[in-house]
């Protein structure tokens, strides 16, 4: 796989942005973060009632 490009990056974010508003999640606190030599998404912190949502949707999907 090749090194992530910025593009890259901003695609992700727009999805997964999109994929936890679709769910009724809001990550406050996500970003692109640039520092380092490829780009990543950073989740950032959230809150207890957040944790628990990711959590119930985490092991739905794997049903």
């Amino acid at each position: 796989m090749s090194t992530p490009t910025k593009a890259d990056a901003q695609t992700a974010y727009a999805e997964l942005s999109a994929a936890l508003s679709g769910v009724g999640i809001d990550l406050r606190s996500l970003h692109i973060d640039e520092e380092g030599s490829r780009p990543t998404i950073n989740l950032g912190r959230v809150n207890i009632t957040t944790a628990r949502k990711l959590t119930k949707i985490l092991k739905a999907a794997r049903c």
